[in-house]
């Protein structure tokens, strides 16, 4: 594969990297630069931004089985709607991996990465910037036919565009009839307490 990733990425990263599956992979890429020029935005150097971003979903193409016995493997909590969902569980699994693995300790760049799916109360700047860039992915209009909308607030207010973005997906999730992960709730309730 075309190899495009900053060179500061521990080479760990790049070694996962250039395994994953082609979509996967351009996925990757599209969101780091997404999150490269988020950055600014939030006041972020772009070192830890593009680890986070390059990483977020390195567990991410593991089947449900195969996620649910590493999150077993590694004693990580798992949730009800996890064991329904268990494609929830690649960002924690990927934060261990980071952790253990690769021996990146950094909090903000841990919690970025396991808390990508669902959000979580109480992010920092680098979560809420990760959490964002995933959802921002021009290949996901379709899922998230309100990116548009949450693009053109983020320039204005970042945190803004963090309640819009989650309140619509939960919406989404209510009207289609799917489960809710409980941290997603929880975000949501803290962004709007917080704005």
């Amino acid at each position: 594969m075309d190899y495009r990733f900053g060179a500061l990425l521990p080479e760990p990263l790049k070694v996962v990297l250039n395994k994953l599956p082609n979509g996967l992979y351009l996925h990757t890429q599209r969101v780091c630069d997404e999150a490269k020029a988020l950055a600014p935005i939030f006041g972020l150097e772009f070192e830890p931004v593009e680890i986070a971003a390059a990483a977020h979903d390195i567990c991410r193409s593991m089947n449900g089985k195969d996620l649910l016995l590493e999150a077993q493997r590694r004693r990580l909590p798992i949730h009800e709607v996890e064991k329904q969902i268990p494609i929830l569980l690649h960002g924690p699994i990927a934060a261990a991996i980071v952790r253990d693995e690769f021996g990146l300790a950094d909090k903000d760049l841990l919690e970025a990465i396991h808390w990508h799916s669902t959000g979580t109360p109480g992010m920092r700047p680098l979560a809420e910037l990760i959490f964002l860039a995933d959802k921002l992915d021009p290949m996901k209009k379709t899922r998230y036919p309100f990116i548009n909308e949450v693009r053109e607030c983020l320039v204005k207010d970042y945190e803004k565009a963090s309640f819009l973005f989650i309140s619509e997906e939960l919406k989404r999730l209510v009207d289609s009839g799917q489960l809710l992960h409980p941290a997603s709730v929880a975000t949501r309730n803290w962004l709007l307490s917080r704005n």
